[in-house]
């Protein structure tokens, strides 16, 4: 039973890795790509259910401005450190439109532990 879970678990974690975000495999040289609200809102989804992305790059492709584009979820969650972003977020010089609650936010991380946010505007 126990190697049909871990089985299972490294199927889970292998599908993501396959097929997350819009390109890359979270490397320093081959980042995964962030070019839509969609990719957001799954980053937020992993880290907000307790994936930490610790050594893990993500680059920013374009501005995520439009209303079609606006954030709603923010990642991390401020009052639990088992929710926090631990990665590398590259935002390629652009920036990111976000509205949570009908409230304009300036910051998309709610929570980070050892985390690199740069180039964002």
């Amino acid at each position: 039973m126990k190697k049909i879970l871990l089985i299972t678990i490294l199927f889970a974690l292998m599908a993501t890795s396959i097929f997350a975000y819009s390109g890359g495999n979270g490397s320093e040289t081959n980042p995964y790509l962030i070019s839509s609200k969609a990719d957001m809102e799954q980053l937020a989804t992993y880290v907000n259910g307790g994936q930490t992305y610790a050594g893990v790059y993500f680059l920013l492709t374009r501005d995520l401005t439009g209303e079609s584009d606006t954030i709603r979820t923010i990642i991390g969650q401020q009052t639990t450190k088992s929710y926090s972003f631990n990665g590398v977020f590259d935002g390629g010089n652009h920036k990111i439109k976000v509205n949570i609650n009908s409230q304009a936010f300036t910051c998309i991380f709610g929570r980070i532990e050892n985390a690199t946010i740069k180039n964002l505007e």
